[in-house]
């Protein structure tokens, strides 16, 4: 299944939907993976990208 992001500057494809985050040490954590439609002309910080959903 695939979906793409069209509301954010920021593109992809949900390569693969949610499934617990192998990485979380506790907790109920999800993942995906998402594989971006073209690289980005500069580094977007998570700052950024979190401060305007």
């Amino acid at each position: 299944m695939e979906r793409r992001s069209w509301r954010s500057e920021v593109g992809g494809l949900v390569r693969r939907g949610a499934f617990p985050d192998p990485t979380a040490a506790e907790g109920d954590w999800s993942a995906v993976e998402v594989q971006a439609l073209k690289p980005l002309s500069r580094p977007l910080p998570l700052a950024q990208m979190t401060a305007d959903p």
